[in-house]
Formats: C-alpha cells, sequence, structure tokens
C-alpha cells in the first residue's frame, strides 16, 4: 500500500468518525417507543430517523426522561449513517441560547428541576431531600415523613391512626 492510498483511508476514516458523534435538536418525540427524531443542524437540516434515548435503567429499575422539543443532543451513529444511532443525552450548551445547571447545583447535590418550577433536590453532604411543588399538588409517600417547623394545613387532615400533639392524644379530648 502506498503512502498515497493509506492516507486516502486515514481521511476516509476521519470523515466517518466525524460523522458518527453528532449535535442536533430534537424535532419530535414518540413517548410510547422512547424515541425522538433529530435535526442534524450542521448536515443540511438533516432529520434523522426515531433513536432511542438513552436513560439509567430500563429493567428492574426504570428510568423515564425524555428531551424536550427543540432540546439540543448528542447523538451517536454507527457507520452506516443516520438510519442507527442513539440520542446519548442533553448537556449545557455555553452558545447565546445555551442553558445553564439548575440553582443550587453543585458537588453535593443533585437535583431536577421542572418546567413549572418544581424542584427535587438530595443534598447528599446534608442528608436531606427537599422537594418544592410550584403549584398546588401531592406528594404521595408509602412510608414516614419526619416535618421540623410549623405546618399549615388548608383543607381536612384524615387519619387511619391516631394523632398525638404534645399536650396528649387529640382522639381522647373532652370538652
Amino acid at each position: 500500500m502506498s503512502y498515497g492510498d493509506l492516507e486516502i483511508r486515514v481521511r476516509a476514516l476521519e470523515e466517518q468518525a466525524r460523522q458518527m458523534v453528532r449535535v442536533g435538536v430534537v424535532s419530535s418525540v414518540d413517548y410510547d417507543r422512547g424515541t425522538a427524531r433529530v435535526v442534524i443542524k450542521d448536515d443540511d437540516g438533516v432529520i434523522t430517523y426515531d433513536l432511542p434515548v438513552l436513560v439509567g435503567a430500563t429493567v428492574r429499575d426504570k428510568v423515564w426522561s425524555m428531551p424536550d422539543m427543540d432540546e439540543q443532543v448528542l447523538c451517536c451513529f454507527l457507520p452506516t449513517g443516520h438510519e442507527v444511532g442513539f440520542i446519548l443525552g442533553s448537556f449545557y450548551s455555553q452558545g447565546e441560547d445555551g442553558d445553564e445547571p439548575a440553582e443550587g447545583a453543585g458537588e453535593d447535590k443533585r437535583s431536577l428541576v421542572f418546567h413549572d418550577g418544581t424542584v427535587l433536590e438530595y443534598d447528599r453532604h446534608g442528608h436531606a431531600l427537599t422537594v418544592k411543588i410550584a403549584h398546588e399538588g401531592r406528594i404521595i409517600t408509602a412510608g414516614t415523613i419526619e416535618h421540623k417547623g410549623d405546618l399549615k394545613v388548608e383543607g381536612d387532615i384524615t387519619a387511619t391512626g391516631s394523632i398525638i400533639d404534645s399536650g396528649g392524644n387529640t382522639n381522647h379530648h373532652s370538652h
């Protein structure tokens, strides 16, 4: 093999590798199948076939998180082209219209911030889970909830067991 042939093959491999990992913008989402289509803007606006979205777990534990429409994503394609590939995930971009990490983000924090302002945040160092619901909503649990501070309730409280205060059992009071 001549040097010229080798150079041609290396350039072809470089081009193939350049086509395998691409940045694009989500143009449609199929929630039932867990796939999305992506517009590859630097490739004349080519729209991919439905691509599976990678998530953290799918068998015993299940993670569900699909990208939003117009969200910037990183895709990986097999060497055959845009027909077979995966959406690896979203990322914080640094451009003019870039997104910034969630407020309070840090080394010991994990957070999920929803579009409506609802926040789930866990502080590994402080061992605290914070839930802030932006609008009227419900928190459903099958375990014990410990609350420190005042608790204000608008509406009824229904309990299947005793309600005990520091002055005694409220189920056995007298008038």
